[in-house]
């Protein structure tokens, strides 16, 4: 959970990018995850979220992310065993 909005993380947003990697089978997060990423996104100039979702969850989810984080779905040629490895290996070429 975020801390409180009253408490500031920082002055200044961080030099950084956030990866986050997701794969959902409904939306059941969504609001949460969207509230989260607001309040990321005023600490944190580069928000990424790599969504390996269903089509109809990832547009959905495109929606609800699209003023706070950037969202793309994972890499086409990243394939591993562990689905959200190929969510962070993606995120991480985007943000270098």
């Amino acid at each position: 959970m975020p801390p409180e909005p009253e408490k500031p993380l920082t002055r200044r947003p961080l030099d950084l990018s956030y990866v986050v990697p997701i794969r959902w089978r409904d939306g059941a997060q969504r609001e949460e995850m969207a509230g989260y990423l607001r309040w990321l996104a005023r600490h944190c100039p580069d928000v990424i979220v790599v969504d390996g979702s269903e089509r109809e969850v990832f547009a959905a989810n495109a929606i609800a992310f699209a003023a706070h984080a950037r969202h793309v779905p994972p890499a086409p040629g990243e394939r591993c065993l562990m689905g959200k490895v190929a969510g962070v290996r993606t995120g991480i070429e985007l943000a270098a």
